[in-house]
């Protein structure tokens, strides 16, 4: 058998890793699915719902009898107003927390002569990695951590 540049061992290798890697793809994707089926998904998917007023209550199907017969009333009112009592402690909690900008302030005791030579450095490149839009991005985490930690407690 020529087996090119790869002695037959390391060949072994690669095909044991291959078998491996498609017996944790099957993992992953069992694991996927179970998550994406759990209580904490639906829990969230709730809480996006009633964060944006789309309560269970304007779903609600108003039906009625003929003959025995049910039929669903398709043009009856549904004067049914949502309230929004979860969107406002969601925005009031994210307000207190991120209301002011933040702002990053390194001070730093680098060389003796220069102390704040490396910290102004090690400044610049934090706020150059973290981005512009570094507030609206926290602000939007703790939005959705507040979503679904004050719907669990509903």
């Amino acid at each position: 058998m020529i087996t090119g540049y790869l002695p037959q061992d390391v060949i072994l290798q690669l095909q044991m890793f291959a078998k491996k890697a498609e017996i944790d793809g099957k993992q992953i994707s069992v694991l996927i699915d179970a998550y994406s089926k759990s209580q904490i998904v639906a829990d969230a998917n709730k809480a996006d719902k009633y964060y944006i007023a789309r309560h269970d209550i304007l779903d609600k199907v108003r039906d009625y009898y003929v003959d025995g017969k049910r039929e669903i009333d398709r043009v009856a009112a549904n004067n049914t107003a949502p309230n929004t009592f979860f969107t406002v402690l969601v925005d009031q909690k994210v307000s207190k927390m991120v209301g002011k900008p933040l702002s990053i302030s390194v001070s730093g005791s680098g060389d003796r002569e220069n102390p704040d030579a490396e910290a102004d450095k090690f400044q610049e490149l934090l706020v150059k990695q973290l981005g512009v839009n570094f507030d609206d991005r926290i602000e939007q985490w703790i939005v959705g951590a507040s979503k679904h930690s004050l719907m669990g407690l509903s």
